[in-house]
This record gives C-alpha cells, sequence and structure tokens, in this order.
C-alpha cells in the first residue's frame, strides 16, 4: 500500500514539481531526510508519517520527529480520530473516509450505492493539505520563538562588553523556489 500511495504521490499531475521517496522502516526516516538536505538544501522536505498511537513507542511518530530535528522537515501525521482501532496511516484514513460516504450514499440512494474513489481521495486530500497547514505553522511559530530568544540573546550581548557581530536582516525561507 505504501508503494501504491507513494507512486499516486509521484504520479499526480498537481504535484510536478516534487520528488516521492518511500520508507518501508519508519527508523530509516531520520537518515533518509538527512541525506536529502544536505543534497537538496533549500528543498521543502514533507514526511508523510504514519501514527502508532497504540503502539508503546509510536515509531512512525518517533521516527518523523528525528527526521524533523535532522533536516527541518514538515511532518504530517493521521490524526487519531481519523484511525479505528489498530489503524495508523494515512491509507486507513483514506479507507474510513470511503466507507463513511457510501454509508452517506446508502441513506440517499439506496443500499447499492457507493461513494467514489475520487470523492474519497478529495476529502483525503483536503485534510492531508490541513494537517500540513498545521504543521507548517507549528513551525512558523517555533521559528518566531527561536528568533525571539537570539534577538533577546544578542540585545543582552549589546549590552554587555562581549563583541557581537549584527547583520542588517534575517530572513526564514520555508520552501525552495525551484
Amino acid at each position: 500500500a505504501r508503494w501504491a500511495r507513494a507512486m499516486d504521490m509521484a504520479n499526480n499531475p498537481n504535484a510536478k514539481d516534487f520528488s516521492v521517496l518511500s520508507c518501508y522502516n519508519a527508523a530509516n526516516i531520520p537518515k533518509v531526510a538527512a541525506d536529502l538536505r544536505v543534497k537538496h538544501p533549500k528543498a521543502n522536505l514533507v514526511v508523510i508519517a504514519d501514527n502508532d498511537w497504540q503502539t508503546p513507542n509510536n515509531d512512525g511518530q518517533k521516527y518523523a520527529n528525528e527526521a524533523r530535528e535532522e533536516s527541518g522537515a514538515i511532518v504530517v501525521t493521521p490524526p487519531v480520530s481519523y484511525l479505528k482501532d489498530g489503524q495508523s496511516d494515512w491509507d486507513d484514513v483514506g479507507k474510513n473516509i470511503q466507507d463513511a460516504l457510501t454509508i452517506e450514499a446508502q441513506k440517499e440512494h439506496g443500499p447499492n450505492a457507493k461513494a467514489s474513489f475520487e470523492s474519497s481521495m478529495d476529502v483525503l486530500k483536503r485534510i492531508i493539505e490541513a494537517e500540513y497547514l498545521q504543521a507548517l505553522n507549528s513551525v512558523i511559530e517555533e521559528a518566531d520563538v527561536l528568533i525571539k530568544q537570539a534577538t533577546e540573546k544578542v540585545s543582552e550581548r549589546e549590552n554587555s562588553s562581549l563583541p557581537i557581530a549584527k547583520h542588517e536582516s534575517m530572513m526564514l525561507a520555508v520552501q525552495d523556489p525551484e
């Protein structure tokens, strides 16, 4: 399923500027993300990870967060509210959406009605986009805190006798323009 999802993403005409990699072992994600960051320092890296919420270590989020620390990647995991017992990944979310839309279609059109795959994928896409924006906002908020802390340290140094290098401007790059 992961390979198929990666292929769906790679072949999506709306994602023509993206490269897609699929890791089959969560422990590999931090190393792969760090290597990608070295090779593509300006790239906008996004880790679409599992949410192993019912396991003691939640390896999907654990290793995705390590990848974030190693590479600055944005991490997007499925919200628990869209998962049932024993489920952990975006394919499960997609299946649950398909099931929910089919139930609604059957209420309106009878027991043989089914929701289209495209309609469930549209809903799934909107959920992933919302989770991505939430993760991106979290990164921006963390960057704001770091900038504030750095500014306070600079101010402290300016008020001390320590020499300090001054910069005219600061810029935070969020997405690779290439």
